[in-house]
């Protein structure tokens, strides 16, 4: 929402349909546009890759509280070169291990070697709605790179 109130084009991608219901009524009565995608149906389901995210199109890309491996690196291509990769993914407490759905400490930052890292932060979320612990990156594509 804050994007979209402050002049981006915005495409929101969510496994949940209540969060893009939400997302859909808030963008409604603020009559701001929001290209509103749901990853788990038909029309954009990353995890099986039927939706590609193309070369170079987004300024900003934004993973938050989702976890697909396998997506950093199309999602890195998608980013347009000087633009800004933003992710926000769980790790694992201190007494546990990285599991499916968490990273393992220092692992999200690896993913971003030649890119330029204007914030990394990993422990506990400033979310409140989020209690786990998080690693967080916020990366600049390097202008040269395509």
């Amino acid at each position: 929402m804050w994007l979209a109130e402050h002049g981006w084009r915005v495409t929101a991608f969510d496994g949940a349909a209540a969060a893009i219901e939400i997302l859909h009524n808030r963008a409604a009565q603020r009559s701001l546009h929001v290209d509103i995608r749901v990853v788990n149906l038909e029309k954009a389901n990353l995890e099986n890759g039927e939706y590609r995210i193309g070369p170079a199109q987004w300024d900003l890309v934004v993973i938050a509280y989702y976890l697909q491996r396998d997506l950093f690196e199309p999602a890195k291509r998608g980013v347009k070169p000087g633009g800004l990769l933003l992710a926000i993914v769980h790790i694992p407490e201190s007494d546990e291990q990285p599991t499916r759905y968490s990273l393992a400490p220092g692992e999200l930052r690896r993913y971003f070697d030649g890119w330029e890292i204007l914030h990394s932060y990993e422990g506990k979320p400033a979310d409140a709605a989020h209690r786990r612990a998080v690693a967080e990156i916020v990366a600049r594509r390097p202008i040269e790179s395509l």
